[in-house]
């Protein structure tokens, strides 16, 4: 039996569509209640908010075709999005029975469980099941790279992997594109003129708040925000902005505990982001969980709505994810006799040098700056390394085209182990580590070097890899520190694991 869910709508924070702001179609010019209804007889009964979404993706226009050629919803996880996009699937197989339907998300393993759910609620409904073209596989395929679902009239819902550099494989008259905040301009700059051939195209996008990185959200958000396209409908729920009470406050996890004042912790704040709470789908309490479980800078973009700044208008790693990752009581720093697990070597335009230590823990990596700028000499920059890393065999890293290139020959010559890294490792080296911070998985030593180097750091694309690394053409900047505890990181995740147990400073 089906959960019967609140038909209360709780309303979007932004709704925009051709209608108009916050402005619904006539049931005549949509079918989306004819799409409800099929829903409700696989027992997938929309609620109030997914039929507000449904209402939108089946508006027509006079001559029958989708009123809108572009569709976003902006809400925190597992309130609505990928329940609206299967209900909107089922209707375009079974409502308005599109011939050619693709469904693709960020990781192939949401993408898969997504063709799943949709197969059982089909196999489950005998008014639907009926459809499924005959044969073997009850037109559910499996097979790698095959996925799908098919009917016996020939229309075809494909679920398809998505590349970062191109989306042609994409192309369909309806297609579904969740998990947007990974989305980049050039994959739909590829996929979109493509989708002007189809027969009514259209194009849904579901994520929950963007990422630093999440340039074609943003995009979507800008425009539909400010009802600036007039074929795209957008919707988005989301908290309110509100600082905490306390000054200066981290967001710890035990904040109430402590007497602390943190918005992350304001129920209504938490309600207002999470409109599946006033519906039963989910609970208060789960949230409270999930502000424990998670990081604060991951919580309030995943739990409250709360959108990363983008890169083009702040640094590359932000402050608000950067600065509680300091070590302190709860997570201290390794002692000064436990030697790191990596060292890494970087030297700006102006010969400044920076070494970096990385120590791999059980459930960290700290990343600190051992010797900066005074090391000036070439020579005593390979004497420092020397006496360090040669007696325990720590690696050092060293990118190829720094400056401090010019110290591999002695390095090796005198039997240290040198990592010269290539622009594909480095890569590799610059996205790990903001992944790291990004999930809270990294400590480092609040110092001001560092900081200095992360606040004027800006990312250059290495080729058409989909990687970026830092950017060394401003010379204005001296990153050498940012570079050596990137590369130091690197070298740790590099070398294989001890089950030694860390000691704590």
């Amino acid at each position: 039996m089906s959960v019967r869910l609140a038909k209360r709508l709780v309303e979007p924070d932004h709704w925009t569509c051709p209608h108009g702001h916050r402005a619904r179609p006539a049931e005549s010019l949509t079918y989306g209640p004819e799409v409800a209804d099929v829903c409700a007889k696989a027992g997938f009964e929309p609620d109030a908010q997914q039929q507000l979404g449904l209402d939108l993706i089946f508006a027509i226009r006079p001559d029958g075709s989708a009123l809108s050629f572009e569709f976003c919803v902006i809400c925190c996880r597992q309130n609505l999005k990928t329940g609206l996009f299967k209900q909107a699937a089922l209707g375009w197989l079974f409502v308005t029975e599109q011939p050619l339907i693709v469904w693709s998300a960020h990781e192939m393993s949401t993408t898969n469980e997504a063709r799943r759910e949709l197969a059982d609620l089909i196999l489950g409904t005998p008014s639907l099941r009926k459809h499924l073209k005959a044969g073997q596989n009850d037109g559910i395929y499996d097979a790698n790279g095959e996925e799908r679902i098919e009917l016996a009239s020939g229309q075809r819902l494909l679920f398809k992997a998505r590349t970062v550099s191109g989306g042609r494989g994409l192309a369909a008259p309806k297609l579904i594109l969740d998990e947007a905040f990974a989305l980049k301009a050039s994959m739909l700059g590829s996929l979109l003129p493509l989708m002007t051939a189809q027969a009514d195209p259209q194009v849904l996008y579901g994520s929950s708040a963007g990422k630093e990185d999440s340039d074609a959200l943003f995009d979507l958000r800008e425009r539909g925000r400010h009802a600036m396209s007039p074929r795209l409908s957008y919707l988005e729920w989301l908290a309110p902005k509100e600082d905490c009470g306390t000054p200066d406050c981290r967001h710890p996890k035990n904040a109430v505990d402590l007497g602390l004042d943190c918005a992350l912790d304001r129920e209504h704040l938490v309600r207002a982001a999470n409109p599946s709470i006033e519906t039963g789908r989910i609970d208060i309490e789960t949230i409270r969980a999930l502000r424990q479980a998670m990081p604060p800078a991951e919580f309030m973009r995943e739990s409250l709505g709360w959108w990363d700044e983008p890169i083009t208008l702040s640094q590359v790693i932000a402050s608000a994810v950067w600065n509680p990752l300091a070590v302190n009581e709860d997570r201290p720093a390794p002692l000064d006799e436990i030697p790191p697990t990596a060292l890494a070597v970087d030297m700006s335009h102006d010969r400044l040098i920076s070494i970096a230590g990385c120590w791999d823990m059980v459930d960290r990596k700290h990343i600190e700056l051992l010797a900066v700028d005074y090391a000036a000499e070439t020579w005593a920059a390979v004497e420092w390394l020397i006496e360090r890393a040669k007696p325990k065999r720590i690696p050092v890293v060293i990118d190829s085209i720094s400056p401090a290139a010019e110290m591999v020959p002695t390095l090796k010559a005198r039997k240290v182990k040198v990592i010269v890294t290539s622009a594909v490792d480095m890569g590799k080296a610059c996205g790990g580590l903001r992944e790291d911070a990004v999930e809270g998985r990294l400590t480092h030593a609040a110092q001001p070097q560092l900081d200095a180097a992360l606040a004027g750091a800006k990312k250059r694309d290495i080729r058409d890899a989909g990687m970026w690394a830092w950017d060394r053409k401003d010379q204005t900047v001296n990153i050498s520190p940012l570079v050596a505890v990137t590369l130091a990181r690197y070298g740790a995740v590099l070398k294989p694991k001890t089950t030694a147990e860390p000691v704590f400073r």
